[in-house]
This record gives C-alpha cells, structure tokens and sequence, in this order.
C-alpha cells in the first residue's frame, strides 16, 4: 500500500509543477472523495467511513466532510417545500 501512496503523491507532484497549481495533496483527494460520495448518497455515510478505513461515522463527519456548493440552495428549497405546503382542508361534520 505504501508503494501505491508513494506513486500517487510523486504524480500529483508532477502534475503540480505542470499545471502550476500548488497545496494539492493526496490526503486532499481523501477529502474531495468523502465530500462528493456524501453528496451523492447521505445514506452512504457508514460505507464510506469503512472505505475510508475509520472506527466511527463520526471521525468521517467531523475530518472530512465538507458542505457541498449548492448546500445551502438546497437545503433552503428543502425548508421551502418542507413549511410552505398548504394544510389540508379540515374537515366539516354535519
């Protein structure tokens, strides 16, 4: 395994010095993974804790996820849809 981190942090070094972009890392990519697989699928948190080799959930939660762009749009037309639907009409008894 350690020849396999090895190689990809030599790769992104290269890619670095090429692209010009600089403070890309390898545990970077562990982030980036966590954050879109979570995003992708909530309901995925306990698989991707396991991939990421952690004890609990919450080590994943608290080191490595991150809110996404459109979080915060998307939780707000969550709220929206969640408190703006109309009560349903009571019912009379005659």
């Amino acid at each position: 395994m350690r020849g396999v981190v090895e190689e990809a942090r030599r790769g992104i070094r290269a890619h670095d010095l090429v692209l010009g972009i600089g403070g890309v890392h390898t545990h970077s990519l562990r982030h980036q993974f966590a954050t879109e697989a979570l995003d992708a699928d909530p309901r995925e948190l306990a698989n991707i804790s396991a991939v990421l080799g952690h004890d609990s959930i919450e080590t994943t939660l608290r080191f490595y996820i991150h809110a996404s762009a459109n979080a915060e749009q998307r939780i707000g037309a969550m709220m929206n849809a969640r408190w703006t639907t109309k009560a349903a009409p009571a019912s009379s008894h005659a």
